[in-house]
């Protein structure tokens, strides 16, 4: 009877877990099958097929103006940021093993419209390159001359002994001899590992910022992509605040968390150790105590919003 009882329970327990969309699903690995460049083009579409279908669910929901301001602000926030990805990674479709030209780069995953106008997006692996015992430089170009934009990149390769991971460092030139204005220059520090299915990018202004954005993404095996940004500004008396955004998502249902967390940097998700299903993009307990985040579950073709603003 008591066996009979105690199962009972736990058949309950998991209804209940169920129904308030707390399924378990345990976030493990999922090592890339595909190239660094097919996998960073299939999170990309994954994840702007998400925004597009998440903003058609958000115009009929009925958020009131400052619940559909923070999604706005999440989404704005890691196109732009996937757009200045998208921008490098040609090179790592190109190679750096001899020189040469990519195939034409497909422009339809970016967002910014200027981005989007590059039609002949071919990047050239310059002959100048310089290599010493320690580190490898290598010299890129974009040039689409019709268009008056021409990138110019320089790629440092060093290999990081403590973190045992390969380190891609990427200043980036971009100019535009048409529109005054846009033209900039980035700084990128790039790591990945193949094995469990993880993206790095940092992205600054130059090399020495003390602010700027950092980026993770992880495929899961169970068919989730997740990812966590983080943006670092500093006001004039040099104290930084941080804002992030978390993103979980499978196909066109996942969940969308923004988070200012102050002067506190939010943990990194590299190996997965302080992230859960249940905890990831979510407000957790934790989070009762804090002053300002927004969480979204979107699912189904509807949303749903939890919010902590003090």
């Amino acid at each position: 009877m008591k066996k009979l009882i105690t199962g009972i329970s736990l058949a309950i327990a998991c209804l209940l877990l169920t129904a308030c969309g707390e399924t378990p699903i345990n976030f493990i690995f999922q090592k890339f099958d595909k190239t660094v460049y097919e996998e960073f083009m299939e999170i990309s579409s994954v994840q702007n097929n998400f925004i597009s279908n998440a903003n058609d669910v958000a115009l009929i929901s009925g958020l009131v103006t400052e619940e559909k301001n923070y999604l706005d602000k999440s989404f704005e926030l890691f196109q732009n940021t996937n757009d200045y990805i998208l921008l490098i990674m040609p090179i790592f479709d190109l190679g750096q093993n001899s020189p040469g030209s990519s195939a034409v780069y497909s422009t339809n995953n970016f967002t910014n419209e200027k981005f989007k106008q590059i039609s002949m997006f071919q990047v050239e692996h310059l002959e100048q390159s310089l290599f010493t015992e320690n580190t490898e430089n290598y010299y890129y170009r974009m040039d689409w001359t019709e268009g008056g934009i021409v990138i110019n990149y320089t790629l440092n390769i060093n290999y990081d002994n403590n973190l045992n991971q390969t380190e891609y460092k990427i200043n980036v030139d971009y100019q535009d001899s048409n529109v005054d204005g846009v033209s900039f220059n980035k700084f990128y520090l790039v790591k990945y590992d193949t094995e469990t299915g993880y993206f790095y990018f940092e992205i600054k202004d130059n090399e020495n910022a003390i602010g700027g954005t950092v980026v993770e993404y992880y495929v899961l095996e169970s068919g989730f992509y997740i990812s966590r940004i983080t943006e670092c500004t500093y006001n004039q008396m040099s104290v930084p605040n941080y804002v992030g955004v978390d993103f979980m998502i499978q196909n066109f249902n996942g969940r969308v968390k923004y988070s200012n967390y102050g002067t506190v940097r939010p943990d990194n998700i590299k190996n997965l150790n302080n992230v859960t299903y249940s905890n990831f993009a979510v407000i957790s307990s934790d989070d009762k105590s804090t002053s300002f985040k927004y969480a979204y579950d979107i699912s189904d073709g509807r949303i749903s919003v939890d919010k902590v603003v003090k």
